[in-house]
C-alpha cells in the first residue's frame, strides 16, 4: 500500500478555507462581503489598480 504524502501547507490553507467559510454560513455573497471590509480595513496592503499599471508600464 502507497503512503499518501500530506503537504503540512496546503492542509493550512484548506482549514483556513473551511474557517472562513463557516465563518460567512457557507453564503458565497456574503464570504465576498467579510473579504472586502478585509480589504478596506487594511487599505495600504492592498495592491490598487494605478500600482499594477506602475509596474507593468516599467518593463
Amino acid at each position: 500500500m502507497e503512503m499518501k504524502w500530506i503537504d503540512p501547507i496546503v492542509e493550512d490553507v484548506r482549514t483556513v478555507r473551511e474557517n472562513l467559510w463557516e465563518a460567512c454560513g457557507y453564503d458565497l455573497d456574503r464570504l465576498c462581503e467579510m473579504l472586502r471590509e478585509g480589504q478596506a480595513s487594511h487599505s495600504s496592503r492592498v495592491v490598487t489598480k494605478a500600482e499594477l499599471s506602475r509596474r507593468h508600464t516599467r518593463r
